[in-house]
């Protein structure tokens, strides 16, 4: 994944990951110069808050969020000078393996800043890592 070698703090993360995730999830500034992408595992009924901003700049950015395993609970929007901002507020559909991918729609290798900031509110959960696994994250057909 692009994103993840690119970014110096880290925080566009690699696409596996073996927890439950909960609170601020992002919360700066991520350089998109292709695309980059947040991988999360989350929990039915788990709130989410998304927002996230190109500013004033004169650049186009594809924003989807997504089930990994189907395309239920799917958000997209296209970020340009005339649309600067989303702000996305919802419950997660299904638990399982969540991804929030920006693609740069400018012209490929042209870096910008994007701001993003993720919260997903703490739900109670008694099984650990059971309760954010979804079957359907292991057998993809694409």
């Amino acid at each position: 994944m692009e994103g993840a070698f690119l970014d110096p703090a880290g925080q566009l993360n690699n696409p596996v990951t073996l927890e439950c995730n909960s609170g601020v999830l992002a919360n700066r500034d991520v350089p998109i110069s292709d695309d980059g992408e947040y991988n999360w595992m989350l929990i039915k009924g788990q709130q989410m808050m998304i927002n996230i901003s190109i500013g004033g700049t004169n650049h186009t950015l594809n924003v989807f969020f997504h089930s990994f395993s189907s395309e239920i609970g799917a958000e997209r929007a296209v970020l340009n000078v005339e649309t600067t901002s989303v702000d996305w507020s919802f419950r997660i559909v299904e638990s399982g393996h969540w991804r929030l991918e920006m693609v740069n729609g400018d012209q490929v290798g042209r870096q910008y800043f994007v701001s993003v900031f993720v919260n997903a509110k703490p739900v109670s959960h008694f099984l650990g890592l059971v309760d954010c696994l979804n079957p359907g994250d292991l057998f993809r057909t694409d």
